[in-house]
């Protein structure tokens, strides 16, 4: 049992890192080791008795603070009109040409928004396509970007079908990759999640739900766009765009310019099937609030394990 607390300790204490507490059956999915529902709620129940976990309403944190419990019931609701308008949007990419697979990432696939919160998508493109659906997405964002609507249309994260599987394998890739919500491209995800079974290693009880996804025949503008391009001169253009946006992010990247919400500007991987914000600008300091958090959390829980033996 103790193993078991521990990995709840570790689970709460990686979303404490987003000052977002967990139900019991979300501290379930995320767990590092396989366990039942039964197990798990004594193994909760004991750590909220010895107060190294908190409850706050239906939630658990190791903070005793019921202001991140408010916040999180108040952009619960509010990822609820969100998501709406992302499947909208979604909808709307999915007639681009080479869109194949299309997700909610980032917080809002974990159910939660704010007033700022952006519409983060995770794209799949056709094989040897990315770049030209970077460039469309790119002066599609523009547009957004004079209505006064860029949130709509997050730069987020591109792959290809080429290459499905995600390189950098850690924690915070692991529960980005569970928490997906696709929304169009069902048997592209399907293969998307057989290419990261990694995954289980970090979430065994992870498992994905993409049967409601139903692909729909592409409109006849998007086939007549794909005939045109399915040439030599299709893959001599994706290859001169991969080369074009990989010397612009580096030159943007090297004026060390922050955007609004303090990330550096221009901080995008170019590679041929894959465009990804750098993880060196982020996943770092998230891994290591992360770690002292948990080191933390179990140095208290095995204190009070000492406690106890010695007064046994």
């Amino acid at each position: 049992m103790h193993s078991l607390e521990i990995s709840i300790l570790k689970t709460v204490s990686y979303f404490d890192v987003f000052s977002y507490p967990l139900t019991s059956n979300e501290i379930i999915f995320f767990l590092d080791q396989a366990a039942v529902e039964k197990d798990v709620n004594i193994a909760i129940d004991y750590l909220v008795e010895m107060e190294h976990l908190f409850q706050l309403d239906n939630f658990y944190s190791i903070r005793n603070d019921l202001n991140i419990a408010n916040r999180r019931k108040h952009g619960n609701l509010l990822a609820v009109k969100f998501i709406k308008k992302a499947k909208a949007v979604a909808k709307f990419l999915s007639w681009f040409p080479y869109m194949r697979g299309i997700a909610i990432s980032g917080s809002l696939s974990k159910n939660f928004a704010d007033e700022k919160s952006d519409l983060d998508f995770f794209i799949i493109t056709a094989a040897n396509r990315l770049w030209i659906v970077r460039i469309l997405y790119s002066f599609l964002f523009k547009l957004a970007t004079a209505a006064r609507v860029k949130n709509w249309f997050c730069l987020n994260y591109f792959i290809d079908e080429e290459k499905l599987e995600i390189k950098e394998q850690n924690i915070f890739t692991a529960v980005e990759i569970a928490t997906l919500m696709p929304l169009k491209g069902g048997v592209v995800f399907q293969d998307f999640f057989q290419a990261n079974k990694w995954v289980y290693q970090y979430l065994p009880n992870h498992k994905p739900d993409y049967s409601s996804l139903k692909d729909a025949p592409p409109i006849l503008p998007k086939r007549i766009a794909e005939w045109i391009m399915n040439s030599n001169t299709g893959d001599k253009l994706d290859n001169k765009l991969h080369l074009f946006f990989k010397r612009r992010f580096k030159k943007i990247l090297s004026k060390n310019k922050l955007s609004e919400k303090g990330l550096m500007i221009g901080s995008f991987a170019a590679e041929k099937h894959a465009c990804k914000p750098l993880p060196q600008y982020f996943q770092p300091a998230i891994l290591e609030r992360f770690y002292e958090r948990f080191a933390n959390a179990r140095e208290n829980y095995k204190s009070e394990l000492i406690k106890e033996k010695k007064i046994s």
